[in-house]
């Protein structure tokens, strides 16, 4: 960086704090292709659940990192995320579960036909508008746009057609995830009565929407280029694979169907490597060993060992 010259003259950024409902319902947000996998362990997601939502106040729940991808005249604009997406992701995993828990209450209590069953229907559809909303022409648009089929068929409509795509190791994390909370959700509710089941999702959901984030908007998708690879708001360097994902992506095209292939296909060697599990750590053994093989000193080493054997 030229001497006297400040990060806002190479790279223009804007700022504000949001709470979780201010993102969810006055921003769309797509995660870009060359982002990580989803990849919150069951540790980090405990600490969500007693930070976030088992707290008495609103949390800071750190930074989101974006630029606006898409501008609509009359309707949201859609938001690419270049650092925040696990954080988002996992709020909207926990508003799914909370919406099934509405549901169950309704369906438990219809028969019924009281007014715990219709209150416990208007809370989850009110919680249903925080996953997917609808501009005035009543178009649908999805509140968070991932690539993995399970986070549009479980998480924010389950209703629709499953595509019965196998899952990779993202979509399994997610499916984790989901499996966490639907446990924590249940227990926080069993044994309460309708009217108390639903006050106590109500203030579940509140606590997770009263989260704050400060969302900085970059002006291009070139800049969110930049700032990925040395970005680190949660403490996590960047892996290996995520550099090379990166480089690839953003090397390999400037066309976004052409990024998206890339991307389609950096996915499918990845799950071949991994092979069943989760940890991205056998994917920078992979990498650091494969490029280690093609070099002169691995090499010579190797023909050393043979003439000593």
């Amino acid at each position: 960086m030229p001497e006297g010259t400040s990060i806002n003259e190479l790279i223009p950024i804007k700022s504000q704090t949001k709470t979780i409902q201010n993102c969810f319902q006055q921003c769309l947000y797509d995660v870009p292709n060359f982002q990580r996998p989803y990849s919150w362990s069951e540790e980090q997601l405990a600490d969500f659940w007693h930070d976030v939502v088992l707290a008495k106040g609103d949390f800071f729940f750190g930074s989101t990192v974006t630029w606006v991808s898409k501008k609509r005249e009359l309707f949201h604009n859609t938001y690419s995320i270049i650092d925040g997406q696990q954080r988002l992701t996992t709020s909207a995993i926990l508003l799914s579960v909370v919406r099934d828990a509405f549901r169950n209450v309704a369906t438990s209590s219809a028969e019924l036909s009281g007014p715990d069953a219709d209150a416990a229907e208007s809370q989850a559809i009110a919680t249903q508008n925080y996953l997917i909303t609808k501009d005035d022409d009543g178009k649908s648009y999805p509140v968070l746009q991932r690539s993995e089929e399970i986070f549009y068929e479980v998480i924010q409509n389950p209703n629709a057609i499953p595509s019965k795509v196998e899952w990779n190791g993202s979509a399994r994390q997610i499916g984790k995830a989901r499996a966490f909370f639907e446990e924590k959700v249940t227990a926080e509710v069993k044994g309460l009565t309708p009217d108390r089941q639903v006050d106590r999702l109500k203030v579940i959901r509140s606590n997770a929407l009263k989260a704050r984030v400060i969302q900085v908007e970059l002006a291009s998708e070139e800049d969110g280029f930049l700032v990925f690879e040395t970005l680190n708001t949660r403490g996590t360097d960047l892996r290996l694979s995520d550099l090379v994902k990166n480089l690839l992506i953003r090397g390999g095209s400037t066309e976004t169907a052409d990024r998206h292939t890339i991307s389609e296909r950096w996915a499918r060697v990845i799950e071949r490597v991994q092979h069943g599990y989760a940890s991205m750590d056998v994917v920078d053994r992979f990498i650091w060993q494969s490029w280690n093989s093609r070099r002169t000193a691995v090499e010579s080493l190797s023909c050393s060992r043979r003439l000593v054997s």
